[in-house]
């Protein structure tokens, strides 16, 4: 009797914990495919001269905060810079705030790689920061 119900322990406890990961996974697809139409919408406006490059965005870290309900996502992306080269595996942040019925305060920081024109840099590099908006997703039709 003591070994079924360690086996049951054992079977919950891998059930809850594949749940756990299906659920994470679910979030990092949702906010991939919400963060991509934010970039393709926003990213030129926040970021002047600076041009998106769509479906580039991947997500490496989330994490919420369970008062506030809050989420911090960290990742990379690709952009067309001033002189029109890419930058690849750039670093970003965001921040997302559910408000309720498809609504979101977003948030959305990235750093800036410096331009080239061959082998000379024109700036350094910094992080710059994104204006905090409340976005609709998926948008009504």
């Amino acid at each position: 009797m003591k070994k079924v119900k360690i086996f049951m322990m054992v079977v919950m406890l891998a059930v809850s914990s594949l749940a756990s990961a299906q659920t994470a996974n679910d979030y990092v697809q949702s906010f991939t495919k919400m963060l991509d139409k934010y970039c393709m919408e926003f990213y030129s406006e926040d970021f002047p001269g600076r041009y998106y490059q769509e479906r580039t965005l991947s997500i490496t870290s989330v994490n919420s905060d369970p008062l506030t309900g809050e989420f911090s996502l960290k990742g990379t992306h690709s952009y067309k810079g001033k002189q029109l080269s890419v930058h690849t595996n750039v670093d970003w942040e965001a921040t997302i705030e559910p408000l309720g019925n498809r609504k979101y305060r977003v948030k959305f920081d990235k750093y800036y790689e410096p331009d080239k024109i061959g082998p000379i840099v024109i700036t350094e590099g910094h992080w710059e920061y994104g204006k905090t908006r409340d976005y609709e997703y998926p948008k009504r039709r």
